[in-house]
């Protein structure tokens, strides 16, 4: 029975370092997002020192991507999908529905949309909350052309079936 208990805890304590580890270096990466400073970022999550869909507080932040698309940066978001950002995971706001919001008010960022569409972002994904991207449309009653557009781009993808399910964590 020792034998055994000193591998497990051994493991125990490997995990809640790499969970500390992630945490510490999880504002740095924050930051860099933030103030644009992209390949800091990557070289956090290259190096294995952050995840690139860790976040330690699904409630109130947001995914590095969403980052990138407030900022209409299309380049730093095919980056962070290239490292595997997951886009229907349960956060408070998922990629498509920020995207989806921004073009609804500035109509500058359909080849972002796009984008996420072709990473298999899903409108029928479910955010922390409940709410999926087409219920944030049925929300919008001002640019109702803009609403099409995207009611109508949505409709081009495949069946909500081949999609993944996100579920509330």
């Amino acid at each position: 029975m020792k034998k055994l208990l000193i591998p497990v805890v051994t493991l125990l304590l490997i995990i809640q370092n790499n969970y500390l580890l992630s945490a510490d270096y999880y504002e740095t990466a924050r930051k860099a997002a933030r103030d644009s400073r992209w390949q800091d970022l990557y070289d956090l999550i290259d190096e294995g020192k952050i995840d690139v869909n860790y976040n330690p507080d699904r409630r109130n932040k947001a995914p590095f991507i969403n980052t990138a698309i407030v900022y209409n940066d299309l380049k730093a978001a095919q980056e962070l999908l290239n490292r595997g950002m997951e886009l229907n995971t349960g956060t408070c706001r998922l990629p498509l529905q920020l995207a989806s919001q921004r073009y609804l008010a500035k109509g500058d960022n359909m080849p972002m949309i796009k984008l996420l569409l072709e990473a298999r972002a899903n409108p029928n994904a479910e955010d922390y909350w409940g709410g999926t991207t087409l219920k944030l449309l049925d929300k919008f009653n001002y640019l109702p052309e803009r609403k099409q557009e995207l009611i109508s781009l949505f409709n081009q993808q495949p069946p909500a079936s081949k999609y993944i399910k996100s579920a509330k964590k």
